[in-house]
């Protein structure tokens, strides 16, 4: 058994040495005796035939002679001397497709597939024009040179600020809340809205100083030191809140519904009870 194995490596070994290409629908390996082929590696298929890629070129399942040959739609070129544009061969080097034609672009300029004779020119969209005296943004032309774009609007970055790419607030280095532009120095951003005042606290999307105010549920009321029971502001200095409900009197403690006095009396199942 051993020996049967032995014999099957070394015909598989020798195999693997002496691979040949073949071309077909029924495509399978074909072993030589007289050894490996020197020129295996520059053999390729064509569909069906079998070709030498130093002297022939395979171009949409037909052969063509010669060799270093590309592909344009279906006929061949040599892009030594020709250039190809969306499916159309033209004599020469050295240029630019624009749509099917070539141009010379130390010359002219293409925009999607029109030229304009002028090499200082750029496209918006399909358009030309000058970046030396316009700005495009996003396919619109101004004829403001050195601005910034600001989604389809143009600013000048020393003197406004973009956000969002889409709005321009007057003023540079701004923060953005949004879409608008803030000063943090003197202003404060809650959800999207500015409100005049640094270091404000946000209730909801409006700005309240906390030393003053209290914000319960998004409402702000006026008062310091309060605290928010249900969305009500109470004094914890005079009451307390249980189960969102306020009770007269400080310090005290909840049982169910009720207030204790924690110092004598004790909540046993929701009852008060003396200690």
């Amino acid at each position: 058994m051993k020996n049967s194995i032995f014999l099957l490596f070394l015909v598989a070994l020798n195999a693997r040495e002496s691979v040949s290409i073949y071309c077909g629908i029924h495509a399978q390996d074909v072993y030589k005796a007289d050894g490996p082929d020197p020129d295996e590696h520059f053999k390729k298929c064509c569909m069906t035939s079998q070709y030498d890629i130093r002297n022939q070129t395979c171009c949409n399942h037909e052969l063509y002679n010669g060799a270093n040959l590309t592909c344009c739609n279906r006929k061949v070129y040599d892009p030594q001397t020709e250039t190809c544009c969306h499916k159309t061969i033209h004599p020469g080097t050295g240029h630019q497709c624009c749509g099917s034609d070539v141009f010379d672009p130390s010359k002219f300029t293409c925009c999607s597939g029109n030229l304009l004779f002028g090499v200082n020119l750029s496209c918006c969209g399909a358009n030309f024009y000058n970046p030396q005296r316009q700005t495009c943004c996003l396919d619109v032309i101004y004829d403001e040179a050195g601005m910034e774009c600001c989604g389809r609007f143009v600013y000048q970055e020393s003197e406004s600020t973009c956000c969002l790419n889409s709005w321009v607030t007057a003023g540079s280095g701004l923060s953005c809340c949004g879409s608008l532009g803030y000063d943090n120095r003197t202003q404060t951003c809650c959800i999207n809205r500015v409100a005049n005042g640094a270091s404000l606290n946000c209730c909801g999307n409006a700005g309240y100083d906390s030393a003053t105010h209290i914000c319960c549920k998004k409402t702000i009321f006026k008062g310091a030191n309060l605290n928010c029971c249900n969305g009500v502001p109470f004094n914890p200095q005079s009451h307390t809140c249980c189960q969102r409900l306020i009770h007269t009197g400080a310090g005290l403690a909840c049982c169910g519904l009720r207030t204790f006095d924690p110092h004598t009396q004790i909540c046993v199942r929701g009852r008060v009870r003396p200690k």
